[in-house]
C-alpha cells in the first residue's frame, strides 16, 4: 500500500512527522495487562501533558495521567489517592466551581492538603457518591478506583468537552483519552469500523460512540458508568432540555448577566489566559466579557488567509477598541504539509480543510499561554448554522402548498445566472455548477424536513454516495443509513419546531464529536486548553428555554446573542456571520491544496481499500477542487486515505510516528 507521499513536487513535501511533548491525560485498565501497557498508552498522550507525568498500580489495576499544570501548580500531581488510599483519581479538565464546593466539603467534615480541584472531586464522590457528577460545573474526564467496592467510577462532562474512549475485551476494560493510547493495550485486537469511514466521508466526522475502531467506543457525553466483576454500566445523568417555548421579554439582560459569570469561571487558572478572536460576534463578544471581568493585559490571536474574505481586519479593531494585544497568525500554505500530523492527533479524520487552520493557530498560540477561550459553542447554541435558517424558513412557509412552492423555486434557482447566486452564496469560496446542483436537489426535499436537514448536513449525499462507494462497502452501512433516517425523522416529529429538533441533534452529536472533538485534539497537540464559555451546561438550558423564533428568523442568526453583546462591540456583533473556512478554491492555497489532495486521492485509487470505485476516484484526483463542494468531497476522501496510511500501512511516515507510540 502507498505511503505517505514523502515527495508531491519539488515545493509540496510533508515534513517528517515529529512528535512535540507537550495537555492533561488520563489512561489506564482494570483487568489483564501486560507490564508495560500503561507505559506505553501514557506515551502515546505524552504531548497532553508535558509538565508532569504520574503512574499507580495495584494488582491488576493500572492508572496513567501526564498533566499540563493549571491550578495548584505544586501539589496537584496525579494519580492522587484520598480517603486513607480508599480511593485513586487520575483526571482531565477543570472544574469552575470547585472552590464552592471545597467549602460545601471542608463543612461537612473533609479536609484537604492541596488547592487542586481534582482532590474536590475525590471529597465529593466519597461524600455524594455518583450523584457528585451533578453538582460538577466544568469540562472534565475522571476515573476513580475505588478499592473498597472494588469498582471503577468513569464519567465525562455535559457536552463532551473532554474526550474519554474506553474498550471492553472479556472481563477487562482498558480507558484513555484518545483512541491511539488503547491501541497499545496488550488485550485489544483492533479493526477498521465500516459505518465510521462512511461517516466520515458522508458527514465529515464520526458520530454516536464510534470511534474508527470497532472494538474501541467513546465514553458518551453526560454519563457516569461503573466497572465491576467484569461489566460496564452505564448511566446518563443530563439531558439538553426539551423544546422551549418562552419569549424575549427579559432574555436579552439575562443571558448577558449569565455569560458575564460563566465567562469569568472560565477564567479561573494559575498561568496566564489568552482568547482568539476573529472579530465577528461569538469570539468579539467573549473577548468583551472577559475583559469586563477585569481581566487585563489580555492577548488575542486570529488566523489570517489573505483571501478576499478575510476577517483580519475586523479582528485587529476589535482587539485594539477592547484593549487586548493582539497577534495576526498567517496560514502559509505549506502548513498543508502537517496533514499526517493532524490526523494522528485528530486519531480520525476529521474531515475539514480549517483542522489545518486551527493546528496552526494553536501552535503559535501555545508558545506564549496554556490556556486560550475559544468561541465553540455558539453556533450550536444559539442558531448560527445555515442549515437552522431554512429549517426556520420551512417552519414559517410550512402552511404553504408544497406543490405549488417547489417549481417556482426550481425555476428561480435554474434560471438565476451562477454569478448572481455566487453573490448570494453566504460563504467563501466558489459555488459552482455542482453548488447550484446541490441547491435544486435541496429544494426536492422542502417538503420533509428530515431529508431536508440530512441533505445540508452531508458531504456527500446519498445519490453521490451510490456512484461513489463500491456495492460491497455501501451494502455494510445501508443499515446504519436506515436508522440514521429513521432518528432524524422521529427527531423532526417529535417537535413542533425543526429547528428546535436540529439544534437539539447538532448539541448531541455536531457539538461533541465534531467541533469540540477537533478543538481539544488540535490545541492539545501543543499542549494548549482550549475553554468553551459557550458550551457550558448553563448556557445550553438558559438558550433552550426560549423559542426558536427568538434566536434566529429569515434575515438574522444568533438574535439573542446578539442583543446580549455588551455595548460596546456593537459594530462587530452585528456583521454578519462569515464562516471560519480555509478556502481551497483560492489562489493562494489552491496550487498547494491541489498537489497533496490529488496525490492522496490517486494514492487511494492505487490502495484499492475496497470503499470506492477507483474509476470515481482517479476522476476525483483529475477534476480538482474547483467549487467549494468538490473541495469538501475532495478533502473528506483524502484525508481517509490520510488516515489509512498513517495508522494501518507499513510505511516510512508509520515507522517515524512509531517511534513515539
Amino acid at each position: 500500500m502507498a505511503g505517505i507521499r514523502q515527495n508531491f513536487s519539488p515545493e509540496v513535501r510533508i515534513k517528517p512527522f515529529e512528535l512535540s511533548v507537550n495537555m492533561c491525560a488520563i489512561c489506564g485498565y482494570v483487568g489483564r495487562a501486560t507490564e508495560d501497557d500503561l507505559s506505553n498508552m501514557l506515551d502515546q498522550i505524552a504531548h497532553r501533558g508535558p509538565d508532569a507525568q504520574g503512574k499507580w498500580k495495584s494488582g491488576n489495576v493500572g492508572l496513567g495521567h501526564a498533566r499540563l499544570s493549571i491550578l495548584d501548580l505544586k501539589t496537584g500531581d496525579q494519580p492522587m489517592a484520598f480517603g486513607d488510599n480508599r480511593l485513586h483519581i487520575v483526571f482531565n479538565g477543570q472544574i469552575y466551581n470547585y472552590q464552592v464546593l471545597r467549602k460545601t466539603l471542608s463543612d461537612l467534615g473533609h479536609s484537604f492538603r492541596t488547592r487542586s480541584d481534582t482532590e474536590v472531586i475525590l471529597a465529593a464522590y466519597l461524600e455524594w457518591g455518583s450523584q457528585c457528577v451533578t453538582r460538577l460545573f466544568g469540562m472534565f474526564a475522571f476515573a476513580i478506583w475505588d478499592a473498597k467496592k472494588k469498582e471503577l467510577f468513569l464519567v465525562r462532562d455535559r457536552l463532551g468537552i473532554k474526550p474519554l474512549c474506553y474498550a471492553v475485551v472479556g472481563d477487562s476494560i482498558a480507558f484513555a483519552s484518545e483512541t491511539k493510547a488503547l491501541l497499545q493495550w496488550s488485550q485489544i485486537n483492533p479493526s477498521v469500523d465500516p459505518v465510521s469511514v462512511h461517516q466520515t466521508v458522508a458527514y465529515r466526522y464520526v458520530r454516536g460512540t464510534r470511534t474508527m475502531w470497532k472494538e474501541i467506543s467513546r465514553f458518551p457525553p453526560a454519563h457516569w458508568g461503573v466497572f465491576r466483576d467484569g461489566k460496564l454500566q452505564l448511566n446518563r445523568y443530563w439531558s439538553p432540555s426539551e423544546e422551549g417555548g418562552m419569549d424575549s421579554k427579559h432574555a436579552q439582560n439575562e443571558l448577558a448577566e449569565l455569560m458575564h459569570n460563566v465567562v469569568g469561571d472560565h477564567l479561573v487558572a494559575d498561568v496566564k489566559i489568552s482568547s482568539f478572536i476573529s472579530g465577528g460576534l461569538d469570539s468579539t463578544a467573549l473577548t468583551a466579557w472577559m475583559r469586563e471581568n477585569g481581566y487585563d493585559s489580555l492577548h488575542t490571536f486570529c488566523m489570517a488567509f489573505g483571501t478576499q474574505n478575510d476577517e483580519t481586519e475586523y479582528a485587529s479593531s476589535a482587539a485594539k477598541k477592547l484593549g487586548c494585544k493582539h497577534s495576526t497568525i498567517y496560514l502559509k500554505p505549506d502548513e498543508f504539509e502537517n496533514l499526517n500530523r493532524i490526523v494522528w492527533h485528530l486519531d480520525e479524520p476529521v474531515s475539514d480543510s480549517i483542522t489545518i487552520a486551527t493546528y496552526a493557530l494553536g501552535r503559535e498560540a501555545a508558545k506564549k499561554y496554556k490556556v486560550v477561550l475559544s468561541g465553540e459553542g455558539a453556533d450550536e447554541v444559539f442558531g448560527g448554522y445555515i442549515h437552522f435558517r431554512v429549517l426556520r424558513a420551512l417552519d414559517q412557509i410550512s402552511f404553504l402548498p408544497v406543490a405549488t412552492l417547489l417549481p417556482l423555486l426550481q425555476s428561480f434557482f435554474k434560471l438565476t445566472p451562477l454569478k448572481l447566486l455566487q453573490a448570494l452564496f453566504p460563504y467563501p469560496g466558489n459555488l459552482g455548477a455542482s453548488g447550484r446542483e446541490r441547491i435544486l436537489g435541496l429544494i426536492g426535499t422542502l417538503g420533509n424536513p428530515a431529508t431536508c436537514y440530512q441533505k445540508l448536513t452531508s458531504v456527500f449525499d446519498e445519490e453521490e454516495r451510490k456512484e461513489l462507494y463500491e456495492p460491497s462497502f455501501k451494502a455494510l452501512v445501508d443499515e446504519y443509513e436506515v436508522e440514521h433516517s429513521q432518528y432524524i425523522q422521529e427527531m423532526m416529529a417529535k417537535h413542533k419546531s425543526k429547528v428546535a429538533a436540529a439544534i437539539k441533534m447538532d448539541l448531541e452529536d455536531w457539538l461533541p464529536n465534531y467541533t469540540l472533538h477537533r478543538l481539544d485534539r488540535l490545541l492539545m497537540a501543543h499542549g494548549l486548553e482550549g475553554r468553551v464559555p459557550y458550551a457550558d451546561h448553563r448556557i445550553i438550558e438558559f438558550a433552550l428555554k426560549y423559542s426558536p423564533k427568538v434566536h434566529l428568523s429569515l434575515s438574522e442568526e444568533k438574535k439573542l446573542l446578539r442583543a446580549a453583546a455588551p455595548k460596546n462591540i456593537k459594530p462587530w456583533a452585528q456583521r454578519r456571520k462569515q464562516a471560519f473556512i480555509l478556502p481551497l478554491d483560492s489562489p493562494l492555497y489552491n496550487s498547494v491544496a491541489k498537489e497533496v489532495i490529488q496525490g492522496l486521492l490517486k494514492d487511494a485509487a492505487n490502495a484499492n481499500r475496497g470503499y470506492f470505485k477507483q474509476d470515481i476516484l482517479k476522476r476525483m484526483a483529475q477534476t480538482g477542487i474547483e467549487d467549494i463542494l468538490r473541495s469538501k468531497q475532495a478533502m473528506a476522501v483524502a484525508l481517509l486515505e490520510c488516515w489509512h496510511q498513517v495508522f494501518i500501512d507499513k510505511s516510512s511516515a508509520t515507522e517515524k510516528i512509531a517511534k513515539f507510540l
